[in-house]
């Protein structure tokens, strides 16, 4: 599973990329670095966050 998750990621990207589909997020990225940063930093913090949670329930319903 994770890497089927990693190949189709990189596929995603690099179909992006090839077809130039990035450039308006590029330019926004070039625009705001700051705010950029710390809307990568939330989301992979949430992500984390929601990954530990469910995680957590699976493991202690695994005890049950």
């Amino acid at each position: 599973m994770i890497i089927i998750v990693i190949l189709s990621g990189t596929l995603w990207t690099y179909y992006i990329r090839a077809e130039k589909l990035d450039s308006w997020f590029v330019a926004w990225c070039r625009r705001f670095p700051q705010l950029v940063m710390w809307l990568g930093f939330g989301i992979i913090g949430l992500l984390s966050v929601l990954l530990a949670i469910a995680l957590f329930r699976l493991t202690r319903e695994g005890e049950k």
